[in-house]
C-alpha cells in the first residue's frame, strides 16, 4: 500500500504495520485459493474481537493510533468542533513520551483494504 519493505526499514507506525498486516493477510489468501469476498467473509465471522477493535480504532494524520483518552474527549464534542492541542496530547505511561495527535482522526476499513490489496497482488500474479 506504501512504498516496498526491506528488512533495513521498520514499520514504525501503526497505521504501516496494519497495512503490512492486510497485506500478507492478501498473499496468503491468492496463494491458498482464498477469494477476497472468502476472505472478507472470514474476517467478519471468525474474528469479531478484532473487528470490533477496528471498527473502534482511529488513525490520526501521522499513521498513529489515537488512545481511546483522546476519543473519548472528541466524542464529547459536537459535529464540527475540535480538540485543542492540550486535550489531543497523551502521555505514554512506561517512557513518559508525550504524542500529540493531529486532525484528521481517520476510521480505517479492513475490508475495503483487504479488497485493493488482494487486486493489486491478483494483478501481479497475472503479469
Amino acid at each position: 500500500m506504501g512504498e516496498p519493505w526491506g528488512v533495513d526499514k521498520p514499520l514504525r507506525k501503526d497505521e504501516e504495520r496494519r497495512a503490512a498486516q492486510v497485506e500478507i493477510d492478501a498473499i496468503v489468501a491468492l496463494s491458498l485459493g482464498v477469494t477476497a469476498d472468502e476472505l472478507c467473509m472470514i474476517y467478519r465471522t471468525q474474528f469479531p474481537v478484532m473487528r470490533r477493535y477496528d471498527q473502534e480504532d482511529r488513525f490520526d494524520a501521522n499513521g498513529r493510533k489515537v488512545p481511546k483518552d483522546v476519543l473519548k474527549l472528541q466524542a464529547k464534542l459536537r459535529d464540527g468542533e475540535e480538540l485543542s492541542m492540550a486535550d489531543r496530547t497523551w502521555v505514554y505511561p512506561q517512557s513518559g513520551v508525550e504524542y500529540v495527535y493531529e486532525y484528521p482522526f481517520r476510521h480505517l476499513d479492513r475490508e475495503t483494504d483487504i479488497r485493493e490489496a488482494y487486486q493489486r497482488f491478483e494483478a501481479m500474479v497475472r503479469e
